[in-house]
């Protein structure tokens, strides 16, 4: 169990990295239209989070499970092919196949497709993204006859080019282009790629939720040429190389976990103009300083300065320092931020803005060292800057 109650749907979400379960907002607003009961998903305050639509009666037939939605066109829930290059027929029993649901490529990383064919009938993908579980996958194919989607260099998007939907995770090369139309990265799209650059269009507004998690070779993220107002849930957790972020100027929320388990970014500059950010938005990442502009009017629990063990554990470092203007700055608030019904404290150092540039300042001063002492000098003065002795008492020299 987690050590604090308020989080542990959160957390768990956060440590699972699945799509389905990191969707704490509504992650699909297009009704698969099965003949079916609705399947809700909740976090610990009872609050609806996801709802899939799963079919009460699956069929089998050619190594494929399929469900037969209202409009009876068949929806592949499951495909049980072990081939490397998988072609989804255009028909199966007859029905039309317009969908693919969320466990489409199964439910684990098994998955052996190399390539995937996509129907030229294919209508609706789910918002669950079921290209996840393809480890292997270097090439999705459509045909020129689909309505709804196509590929550019093996890689899927919507018909108009606006959405990205998926980014085949084995695809060779570590950089890549976003077609200049595209508006939106979908949930998931680029999910454990390999890529240590993504160049990003001016058109972007929209990053879903896991929209480019677990890509462990990333190097840096440049958004400040786009139209992003809103980072989703998770949209960057677990990039573990991802060392150098710039943010538009349009961004207003940084939402949950968003750059969670970024275990290289050090810095961070976040624009005047955000307004809020999430819980854990920035947990288990390098930051040892957080400078927060005055629009901000929210910082949700553990946000800063919080490590999240594999076991759910949190623990706050109370080195970590909030930066704000003044003491009724949503920084302060947060530094200090206290909920005895859940039984956590913040006792985090807060600087105003002019304190902490006279840090950096001396920090960034040539360093000496003598004795057990680290210092510096300025303006004729020494300044220590660091003990470096592990005695329980120690004396400062004049």
């Amino acid at each position: 169990m987690l050590n604090i109650k308020k989080t542990a749907a959160f957390v768990m979400s956060l440590l699972l990295c699945v799509p389905s379960y990191a969707a704490v907002t509504a992650a699909a607003d297009v009704d698969l239209k099965h003949e079916s009961s609705e399947d809700i998903l909740v976090d610990d305050d009872i609050n609806a989070v996801d709802t899939e639509t799963v079919s009460s009666e699956l069929k089998t037939a050619d190594g494929f499970s399929y469900s037969v939605t209202v409009d009876n066109t068949a929806c592949i829930e499951m495909c049980t092919s072990k081939e490397k290059d998988l072609v989804i027929p255009d028909t199966i029993d007859g029905l039309k196949v317009t969908n693919l649901g969320k466990t489409a490529f199964g439910s684990d990383d098994t998955a052996p497709y190399e390539t995937i064919t996509l129907p030229d009938t294919l209508e609706y993908i789910s918002a669950s993204n079921p290209f996840i579980h393809c480890k292997s996958l270097k090439e999705i194919i459509t045909g020129e006859n689909n309505t709804a989607y196509k590929t550019a260099d093996g890689v899927l998007y919507s018909k108009d080019m606006t959405e990205i939907v998926c980014y085949p995770c084995a695809k060779s090369g570590d950089s890549y282009t976003i077609d200049k139309k595209t508006t939106k990265i979908g949930a998931s799209a680029f999910y454990c790629s390999k890529l240590k650059n993504i160049t990003f269009p001016s058109a972007l507004e929209t990053v879903e939720h896991h929209g480019i998690s677990n890509c462990e070779n990333l190097v840096s993220a440049d958004l400040s040429g786009t139209a992003v107002k809103t980072l989703d849930d998770f949209c960057f957790i677990g990039c573990t190389k991802l060392s150098d972020v710039k943010l538009p100027a349009t961004i207003q929320n940084i939402n949950g976990g968003v750059f969670a388990n970024c275990t290289s970014l050090e810095t961070i500059d976040l624009p005047m103009g955000l307004l809020a950010i999430g819980q854990s938005a920035f947990a288990n990442t390098g930051l040892t300083y957080a400078v927060i502009p005055d629009s901000v009017q929210e910082i949700d629990y553990s946000a800063f300065g919080y490590t999240i063990t594999d076991d759910g554990t949190e623990t706050a470092d109370p080195d970590f320092i909030l930066v704000g203007s003044n003491t009724g700055s949503a920084a302060y608030v947060y530094a200090k931020d206290s909920d005895s019904d859940y039984e956590y404290q913040n006792d985090f150092i807060f600087m105003t803005n002019d304190e902490f540039t006279k840090r950096q300042e001396i920090l960034n001063l040539e360093k000496f060292t003598e004795g057990d002492f680290e210092y510096t000098v300025q303006d004729g003065s020494a300044a220590v800057t660091n003990c470096l002795s592990n005695e329980e008492t120690v004396t400062v020299p004049e």
